[in-house]
């Protein structure tokens, strides 16, 4: 080979790499590293270079700002055709490339409704090989040190607060399951759905010293049967707490088994109110729509019997 010859073979090497590095495909959305959280600071001016925010086709990426947008603003180079955008919010932008964005960067740019400084930003959507940001939050100043500290703080606290009434909810649940969180007041009906109201009468009412209040509910599924039963202990009687409970099918005369059953307060004072509330067993199909539920003192031989009928409309009150 004659030497010019050579000298323009060599002159091709570095076109050939370069083409050949440019046509090695980029990784898929998938196989890239997803930041969940991306923080950005805005300059002073809106004449300072864009803030960079990686993104992927195939994937949506939130920016969202510190301060209320001009929906009207915001301005997306490439709309349509190289990046969709998704949302705009008060304060975000939602976005979704439709291609890789190669060396040419797809312009983001907004304004902020209270004009403080900086009024706007530019940010540069960029493919990138090995990331892509799916939340970003940009601030218009730094926070300084302290104010972070203080913020970390207190979500920790928040946390731990939370942690702490989990553990007790916890805690109730393993020891006397839903009917220790409705006498807790953490369930009630507002939590429940398809509540049934039952309508409620009981027998020889005043004569043990006892009556019914108003307030009785059951939830019923495949699995559990809940109930709960306002009574009062009338004024002039002595303390009362129930010892044994029974509830029977006034069809069948079938038992049905009580699991837990517990009373609030625990002993029924002078005058006193107290909600019962009970987990069962639900009835059988064949037991049909009426129980008798009874609460008794085996010291004192108090008790108070009390007819339960489930009514056709879930509306019904007693």
């Amino acid at each position: 080979m004659s030497q010019p010859a050579l000298w323009a073979v060599l002159a091709l090497v570095p076109l050939l790499a370069s083409a050949v590095a440019g046509a090695q495909p980029r990784p898929a959305a998938h196989e890239r590293q997803v930041i969940n959280t991306q923080r950005l600071v805005l300059h002073g001016s809106t004449t300072g270079p864009a803030l960079r925010v990686r993104v992927a086709p195939g994937l949506l990426t939130t920016i969202v700002f510190d301060a209320a947008l001009v929906r009207d603003s915001v301005t997306l180079d490439g709309e349509g055709t190289r990046v969709r955008r998704v949302d705009v919010g008060d304060t975000s932008v939602t976005v979704e490339p439709l291609v890789e964005l190669g060396n040419e960067p797809a312009l983001l740019r907004v304004h902020f409704v209270d004009g403080a400084a900086p009024e706007g930003a530019s940010l540069a959507l960029v493919s990138d090989v090995a990331q892509v940001d799916s939340h970003v939050r940009v601030s218009r100043r730094a926070q300084p040190t302290e104010a972070l500290e203080k913020e970390l703080a207190e979500v920790r606290a928040r946390c731990e607060a939370r942690e702490a009434e989990l553990a007790e909810l916890r805690a109730r649940c393993e020891t006397d399951g839903l009917v220790g969180l409705v006498l807790a007041g953490s369930l009630g009906m507002a939590d429940l759905k398809n509540v049934n109201w039952f309508k409620t009468s009981s027998q020889a009412e005043g004569v043990s010293g006892l009556k019914l209040a108003v307030g009785n509910w059951m939830k019923a599924t495949p699995k559990w049967m809940l109930l709960a039963v306002s009574l009062e202990n009338l004024a002039g009687q002595p303390p009362w707490s129930p010892d044994k409970v029974t509830l029977r099918s006034m069809k069948t005369k079938e038992a049905v088994q009580v699991r837990v059953a517990r009373m609030n307060p625990a002993r029924l004072g002078a005058g006193e109110e107290g909600l019962v509330v009970m987990e069962a067993e639900p009835p059988s199909a064949a037991a049909g729509a009426r129980f008798l539920l009874e609460l008794s003192e085996t010291a004192s031989g108090r008790r108070l019997s009390i007819s339960l009928e489930r009514p056709s409309s879930q509306a019904v009150k007693p």
